[in-house]
C-alpha cells in the first residue's frame, strides 16, 4: 500500500515519517535482541558441554576464521562471563 505524500498537510507527513522512524527502530532492536538470545543460547550450551568434559581433555576456541588450542577453566570463565554480559543485555 503506498500512501500519496502530497495529498497530506505537513502535520500529517511528519507524522508518517516518525511513523516509518519508529517501525525501523523497531524492527533495527528486535533484529538485535534475537542474535543477542541465539547467541545467549549458544553459550549457555557451550558452557553445559565445557563442564561435561575433564580438566585435562583439549579445548579449542575459535577466534575469526581459525581454532585455538586453550585452557577448560579459561574458556569455561569466558563463556561464563558472555553469558552473564548476554543476560544483562537482554534485560535492560
Amino acid at each position: 500500500m503506498t500512501i500519496n505524500l502530497d495529498n497530506l498537510d505537513e502535520e500529517q507527513k511528519k507524522k508518517i515519517v516518525n511513523l516509518n522512524n519508529f517501525q525501523q527502530s523497531f524492527e533495527f532492536i528486535t533484529t538485535q535482541k534475537l542474535q543477542t538470545e541465539r547467541t545467549l543460547s549458544e553459550t549457555v550450551l557451550a558452557i553445559e558441554e565445557l563442564e561435561k568434559i575433564d580438566l585435562n581433555d583439549t579445548v579449542y576456541k575459535a577466534i575469526g576464521g581459525i581454532l585455538v588450542k586453550s585452557e577448560k577453566t579459561k574458556l569455561l570463565d569466558e563463556k561464563k562471563s558472555m553469558k552473564v554480559t548476554l543476560t544483562m543485555r537482554l534485560k535492560t
